[in-house]
């Protein structure tokens, strides 16, 4: 009877989830004052699993209040709707078959031609 190979192979291959999403931004979108596209980057890892989908959450009022949009793993970027005149603090995490990974601050970014924009 032999050592199982299973266990050799959770030792070969750790998996946990994964990290989280680089450089995310916000960008307000001409003519829309509800709109926002959100861009980012895949993780630097996966840790060992496919990311299968992100979440962006869009708070109001420290946490008490959370819209969450969530987005195909093979996309890296998404417009979401959002009540204009409404300041939210928002991030996004990646999910993959451990759960979902750490979290990152979604970065507002105004272009300069763009009136009222405003960080988020």
């Amino acid at each position: 009877v032999g050592e199982p190979k299973v266990a050799d192979e959770l030792f070969d291959y750790p998996r946990a989830t994964a990290d989280a999403p680089v450089n995310p931004q916000a960008w307000a979108i001409r003519d829309s004052s509800d709109d926002l596209r959100i861009t980012w980057e895949a993780p630097l890892s996966d840790n060992g699993a496919t990311i299968t989908e992100y979440r962006i959450e869009a708070t109001v009022d420290g946490y008490a209040n959370t819209v969450d949009f969530d987005v195909d793993g093979d996309l890296r970027e998404a417009v979401v709707t959002l009540t204009g005149g409404t300041q939210y603090d928002m991030r996004i995490k990646a999910l993959n078959d451990h759960g979902y990974g750490l979290t990152a601050d979604i970065t507002p970014i105004c272009e300069p031609d763009i009136e009222d924009c405003v960080a988020l």
